[in-house]
């Protein structure tokens, strides 16, 4: 069976880790062939292959394993007609990422007759263009079965089922030995309006700790001026940094379940974030970290500032608590069945 995995991308994001988290559970727990399709291929203007591949290709020398020599790397190179001659070849399904992907392969899917699925990742309704693709996303979700990061976004889809984001499980040693490093405070995701980069500019300006902020987007230029107390990193590999961090703030506007928050908790970092998604039930029910309304900024310095004076021990208790929970409800071991499940329903 060949599985295509269908997103248009340009840098590695929350949704292409859990893209990475994907392809790495179905290529080591089952015997489907993946395609990796990318709508358009911008490595020309990257000056080297998009990054999830190359994360890809180290798992793959990393496991010593010939698992990975499954999944092929292929682009529509922006374009209808390429698109439909691929949705012609010997695909078994189609699950799609995002909403550029999502339309083009839920009509591709409708013309071929091969099975579509779309996860739907993002709770932000967005304005403009995005606000208009996002409608055209959802209005067109009877033509594929779906899956929904939480409860909020199913709500306007439809033939949805809610399925979480999901990470790989983490040993406590990575906590245990990382305690006398993690001394900042960060945010991790995208610069954009709905991710509140510009509140936890605010929240931080006068908290005496290292201020980094790891992602890029739309609003970095404009945060760069205006701030000088933080350090921005841009697009980064995270596995290079978690070490460093203490807590993070995740001030939201609007948002679905972010993979950041659960890669950071696996690791038994706390999330301080606003109530917006799936965010409050996820800390809630961790019972580590705290969600605030994002009309009382304040709030969210007492709480970074009580994290950050906590001592080592008291904050190793609670990070062992964060990887536990963690491991039980959001790892890929629980959580890839389902997915697996809804291919079979689809394709059946």
């Amino acid at each position: 069976m060949r599985i295509c995995i269908y997103i248009d991308s340009k840098g590695m994001g929350g949704i292409e880790t859990h893209i990475l988290q994907l392809i790495s559970g179905l290529l080591e727990s089952t015997d489907y062939k993946i395609d990796l399709l990318f709508w358009q291929d911008y490595s020309q203007q990257m000056d080297s292959n998009h990054p999830l591949i190359g994360k890809l290709q180290q798992l793959d020398s990393a496991n010593n394993s010939t698992n990975y020599k499954r999944c092929r790397y292929l682009s529509a190179k922006g374009n209808l007609a390429t698109l439909h001659k691929y949705f012609l070849g010997n695909l078994s399904l189609v699950h799609t990422h995002g909403y550029k992907a999502g339309i083009t392969a839920r009509f591709m899917g409708l013309i071929t007759g091969t099975p579509v699925v779309s996860t739907y990742h993002n709770g932000d309704p967005g304005i403009g263009k995005l606000k208009l693709y996002n409608f055209m996303d959802k209005c067109t979700s009877f033509l594929s079965l779906n899956i929904a990061v939480n409860q909020m976004i199913s709500k306007s889809l439809r033939k949805c089922k809610v399925i979480s984001n999901f990470v790989n499980s983490m040993d406590k040693s990575c906590l245990h030995n990382e305690l006398d490093t993690r001394k900042t405070i960060a945010f991790v995701g995208r610069l954009s309006y709905e991710k509140g980069p510009d509140l936890f500019a605010e929240i931080t300006k006068e908290l005496h700790h290292p201020i980094t902020v790891f992602g890029d987007g739309p609003m970095m230029a404009d945060l760069k001026n205006q701030y000088s107390h933080i350090e921005f990193k841009g697009m980064c590999d995270m596995d290079k940094y978690w070490q460093n961090i203490r807590v993070v703030i995740m001030p939201s506007r609007y948002e679905g379940l972010p993979l950041a928050a659960l890669e950071a908790m696996a690791r038994g970092i706390p999330v301080i974030a606003s109530n917006a998604g799936a965010l409050p039930e996820l800390i809630n029910k961790s019972k580590i970290g705290k969600t605030i309304a994002l009309e009382n900024l304040s709030f969210f310095q007492q709480e970074i500032n009580q994290v950050m004076s906590q001592n080592n021990s008291d904050y190793a208790i609670q990070g062992e608590k964060l990887i536990d929970f963690i491991n039980e409800n959001f790892s890929r071991r629980k959580t890839l069945p389902k997915i697996i499940a809804h291919y079979k329903q689809a394709i059946g």
